[in-house]
């Protein structure tokens, strides 16, 4: 049996995708971008409501309370709005690299010989470059962006 050699492997798929990230790198920046402000987000929202508690139970401090609580509405308010634009990028992305995905995927289909269509079942053509269009995208569009936001959110957690 011959062994897999997963480095060259990994290697190879960020180039096929990387042609695809040069296209769409704008929508791609504008998605991590909002990944990485919403955790950021998720990283002050305790310290304001340990504030907020702080200065209602132990200083009893109603001025400061009502300060804090009307910028954490506001940060609320920031957090929906955010979160709408990042699945909005999302769907871009997704909708734009599906496109080019598939279109590749298409032209090469078109250059293929009729033989090597009598060796596949009927359906699984299309299933698998629905299928496997999707899961570059996903590779692309979240998993790569959710890497880099959990290192360096556990970077920033630890100092």
């Amino acid at each position: 049996m011959k062994k897999t050699d997963y480095k060259k492997v990994f290697i190879n798929n960020m180039i096929f995708l990387g042609k695809y990230l040069k296209r769409n790198v704008g929508g791609f920046w504008a998605f991590f971008i909002g990944w990485y402000v919403e955790g950021l987000l998720c990283f002050i929202l305790p310290i304001f409501l340990g504030i907020l508690a702080d200065e209602m139970i132990y200083h009893q401090n109603i001025k400061d309370f009502t300060t804090i609580a009307s910028c954490l509405v506001y940060i609320t308010v920031f957090w929906c709005i955010l979160y709408f634009c990042v699945y909005m990028y999302f769907n871009d992305n997704y909708s734009k690299y599906a496109f080019d995905i598939k279109k590749d995927l298409f032209s090469k289909l078109e250059k293929m010989a009729l033989r090597a269509f009598d060796q596949i079942a009927n359906g699984d053509l299309i299933n698998m470059i629905i299928n496997y269009s999707d899961e570059c995208i996903f590779i692309i569009n979240r998993n790569i962006i959710y890497a880099i936001r959990a290192i360096s959110l556990i970077v920033l957690y630890s100092t």
